[in-house]
């Protein structure tokens, strides 16, 4: 048992997504690229994929090529303008890439191996690390979420063959593993 199957695929167009749609208690205070992959993630994990999965044995890899940049921007706009005082402390966190990790891994209650990257066109790299984490054994099923804030996004979730029969997802691919 060493293939690693793709149970689902999701994409979500740049122009589709709407602020104001997006239902979320902390969603005055969260930058866009966190909505972003929050939608996404959502998507990935639906209610029925939520119910069969175990969250201990469940990661998320969350790539993007722009990380916050306009949280980013905006900060530095305030800083040349207003210096540190103007900084708003509940949006200072927008800044880190790890921010979006952190909300989408507590949202969904995933405790499983996860970790947030900078790619530059190479989403392979996010898949590599989600592929080694389910062939070392350290988690069943880790979700690849691509996300910019100028750019369309797409996830992945990853199964492994043990996972995926306890499951009773459908495969829609296999990756065959080396190891």
């Amino acid at each position: 048992m060493n293939k690693i199957y793709i149970t689902c695929m999701k994409y979500v167009n740049q122009r589709g997504f709407n602020k104001e749609c997006f239902n979320h208690p902390h969603a005055r205070v969260m930058d866009e690229l966190s909505k972003r992959a929050l939608i996404l993630a959502r998507e990935i994990f639906d209610e029925e994929v939520t119910k069969m999965i175990n969250p201990e044995r469940t990661g998320v890899v969350i790539a993007s090529n722009t990380g916050p940049y306009r949280a980013l921007s905006e900060h530095a706009d305030i800083l040349l303008t207003s210096g540190f005082k103007g900084i708003n402390p509940s949006k200072f966190p927008n800044t880190m890439l790890s921010t979006v990790l952190s909300r989408v891994t507590k949202e969904l209650h995933l405790k499983g191996p996860s970790t947030a990257m900078y790619i530059d066109s190479e989403e392979s790299k996010a898949l590599e690390y989600a592929v080694i984490q389910i062939e070392k054994g350290r988690c069943d099923i880790m979700a690849v979420l691509v996300v910019g804030e100028n750019r369309d996004g797409f996830g992945i979730l990853l199964q492994s063959e043990k996972s995926l029969l306890e499951s009773n997802l459908k495969a829609r691919f296999y990756i065959n593993s080396l190891n």
